[in-house]
């Protein structure tokens, strides 16, 4: 069986406990987004990063998340880490250094990920926007790159390409497009909270817009979830409708993924009252499964110590 097939039958059969949040973990192991973007650690700081997969594999998470999330952003500004100079690499454009780059940076955010525990997690790679909505001569520009980047990700040992924090359904559908030729399970994720017109997007995309996106993709995520921009006990909503939605899809039902991030209030004039508990967390996390979630985890600010409360929880709740 293959690893793709092993997380098709673990997504269909239990509820999986995804991983936290990545970036912000790197930045309490001394990140500065000043100086460098997250992607930058795959080459300097390896062992930091792996460090921090490690220990969301030892607190219960079933799927580590790469630490890949910027790549398509940064491969269309052109800003790839570690791009070799033309003096170094004469007889190629800046264009096929970049691309070249991003691939092998694919790859190895894979093996990081795979090399955390043992036996391994399942490795999910994970991919962000791209950056600003894009133009309609862009859209083929990122869906090449995006093919590319899956295409690395699949030669990895990636089992799945979870598309997360999505806001613009041009970006998502060129996203969508590009991934979907290649033979690796897609999960989505949108970011939404509650604006004027119900659910949207901090770009103001409306939820059923984003869903129209992806009901007229020719690819089928495998998952559909929502993460950032809330805490648990913000999403409810969200995650009801995300369900119906995906109950009333032909074919086989797309799961539920919900991520949110770590509720970080803000602070009063006498003193800044602590973040939310890893306890409370899970009590708010675990009750979205009532809501028509199927798979768990978290997002900014979701610490090892946070995934590890909903893993007891989870535990307690199979007994």
């Amino acid at each position: 069986m293959s690893v793709a097939d092993a997380f098709m039958a673990a997504v269909r059969g239990r509820t999986l406990l995804f991983d936290g949040g990545l970036g912000t973990a790197l930045i309490a192991k001394g990140l500065d987004l000043a100086v460098e973007p997250p992607e930058a650690w795959l080459l300097t700081q390896p062992a930091r990063l792996g460090e921090v997969h490690r220990a969301f594999y030892m607190a219960g998470a079933d799927v580590l998340q790469t630490g890949s999330f910027g790549l398509g952003r940064l491969l269309r500004a052109g800003q790839i880490p570690g791009v070799l100079s033309a003096q170094d690499r004469p007889h190629a454009s800046h264009a096929d250094q970049a691309l070249h780059q991003a691939q092998r940076l694919a790859r190895r955010s894979v093996q990081q990920a795979m090399s955390a525990g043992v036996p391994p997690a399942f490795v999910v790679a994970a991919l962000g926007p791209s950056g600003p909505p894009p133009s309609a001569a862009e859209v083929a520009a990122i869906a090449d790159q995006t093919e590319a980047l899956a295409q690395a990700f699949l030669a990895a040992g990636a089992c799945a390409l979870h598309i997360e924090t999505a806001c613009d359904p041009m970006d998502l559908a060129a996203l969508l497009a590009g991934a979907g030729r290649t033979a690796l399970p897609l999960a989505v994720s949108l970011t939404v909270s509650l604006g004027q017109s119900g659910l949207e997007t901090p770009l103001g995309v409306p939820l059923a817009r984003m869903l129209k996106a992806i009901g007229e993709a020719d690819v089928r995520p495998v998952i559909i979830g929502v993460n950032c921009s809330q805490p648990a006990r913000r999403l409810r909503r969200a995650v009801s409708e995300l369900a119906e939605w995906a109950a009333g899809q032909r074919g086989e039902r797309p799961r539920v993924l919900a991520q949110p991030e770590v509720d970080e209030p803000a602070p009063d004039c006498k003193r800044p009252p602590p973040p939310e508990t890893p306890e409370r967390f899970a009590a708010d996390l675990v009750q979205l499964l009532s809501e028509g979630a199927d798979h768990l985890g978290g997002c900014c600010g979701c610490r090892p110590e946070h995934i590890a409360a909903v893993a007891t929880r989870l535990a307690a709740d199979r007994h």
